[in-house]
């Protein structure tokens, strides 16, 4: 049999029919079959583009409006690329198929899967899931042949997983948890969803539990441990710690207090929150590099949420306060108190008249930052001009459209038409 040559005949077509019997195409959608009669009456070139733009869109399947959307896009891709594939090694045994004849099956499916990770291919069950809830729903949705292959759904999450199903797949997990730990006696649920979800034991025939579910069909794990082990399920409860939990500070007063002396003792003053840092980090950093386990070193933030301000932490230690920081050393905000209004209110009025006088109509808020800018920020007789954040705080409180309210009171009716 010769290789097939041309688009049409990947797709099971002959090349000696005519144009005519090419309009016979069979497609699961009847509008695909509309479609395809209308590309038909286009010109050569306009079919070529028709065919680069729709490869350039299903090049990318994750461009489709919502969720489900790429999702199904993603599936259908990988059916494809999958069938073609398979196609590929038809062909290379020397007999070749049909692209519409070839049979993906779900076994099939996973081992090229396993052999192309770089496709970036979804889980069988994924796909299954995607587009209709059995894979052989999936495959009518990409318009490939349904799988008849007896182990065509041997791979489900929990439809058709029986009891003992779940026993068989506890046992298989256990034997192979014993393998490393041979003083095992008892598996988790989990440890057996981690057995059952290995690429190793999917490739094999039958049914395992791949969630919760299959277990709580069956009367819960505890139960189904039980008849496949014969000894009780491991409790999910957490065994308490023999450390009770830290309900107050690691570091006391006294302890606080001798860091903090023995640091002023060492510069020959008190220790600004920047120098009990520094201190701090390079004694640990020299703790480290010699190997040693880190020094108990209170740090700063712990003494600010104990007494509330490093001055306090000092008073507290006998020790004399420093000045107060003009910027936080942790957040490097500053301290200081938020000055006044600097500009009064007849000065904004008269800012704003002088720019509407140089710039005229329209008015912007634009127009008038240029203005500000073209006199370099001041008015003739040297005054700052307000910026336009300004006008817009000192404006705002009286009206919802502070602008216009400011341009209102300084200009004269009309200003803005």
């Amino acid at each position: 049999m010769t290789k097939p040559t041309s688009t049409y005949e990947r797709f099971g077509g002959s090349a000696k029919l005519h144009s005519g019997a090419r309009r016979t195409k069979h497609f699961t959608d009847p509008a695909a079959g509309a479609v395809w009669a209308a590309i038909l009456t286009l010109d050569e070139g306009a079919q070529h583009q028709v065919l680069r733009h729709l490869r350039e869109r299903l090049a990318v399947p994750t461009d489709r409006k919502g969720h489900q959307g790429v999702r199904e896009a993603r599936a259908l891709a990988a059916l494809c690329e999958a069938a073609e594939v398979l196609e590929q090694e038809a062909q290379d045994r020397g007999d070749p198929i049909p692209l519409a004849e070839v049979k993906v099956s779900e076994r099939e499916y996973e081992r090229l899967r396993s052999e192309h990770p770089e496709r970036g291919w979804p889980e069988p069950r994924r796909v299954a899931l995607w587009l209709g809830g059995s894979w052989n729903e999936a495959l009518a949705r990409a318009g490939l042949h349904p799988s008849d292959d007896p182990d065509t759904g041997w791979r489900q999450e929990s439809r058709g997983v029986s009891f003992e199903d779940t026993t068989q797949a506890i046992c298989g997990a256990f034997a192979a948890k014993r393998e490393v730990y041979p003083e095992a006696s008892e598996i988790s649920c989990s440890e057996v969803l981690a057995w059952t979800r290995r690429p190793d034991v999917r490739a094999r025939p039958g049914r395992r539990p791949e969630s919760e579910s299959p277990f709580h069909q069956h009367g819960g794990y505890a139960a189904c441990h039980e008849a496949a082990l014969g000894t009780k399920a491991p409790s999910k409860r957490r065994v308490a710690s023999p450390r009770p939990l830290k309900r107050f500070f690691s570091y006391t007063d006294v302890q606080i207090h001798d860091t903090l002396r023995a640091l002023a003792v060492e510069l020959g003053h008190s220790p600004r929150a920047r120098d009990y840092m520094k201190a701090r980090r390079d004694a640990l950093e020299r703790d480290a590099a010699e190997g040693r386990p880190p020094r108990p070193f209170v740090s700063y933030q712990t003494i600010q949420s104990r007494y509330g301000d490093f001055n306090a932490a000092l008073a507290d230690a006998g020790l004399k306060e420093v000045n107060k920081p003009t910027v936080d050393p942790m957040t490097g905000r500053s301290l200081e108190p938020q000055l006044p209004n600097r500009m009064t209110y007849e000065e904004i009025v008269q800012a704003l008249r002088d720019a509407y006088a140089a710039k005229g109509k329209p008015f912007t808020t634009r127009a008038y930052e240029a203005y500000r800018y073209e006199n370099e920020r001041r008015a003739a007789d040297g005054r700052r001009l307000p910026a336009y954040a300004c006008i817009y705080e000192r404006f705002r409180d009286v009206s919802t459209t502070p602008w216009r309210q400011a341009c209102d009171v300084a200009l004269p009716e009309g200003w803005n038409q």
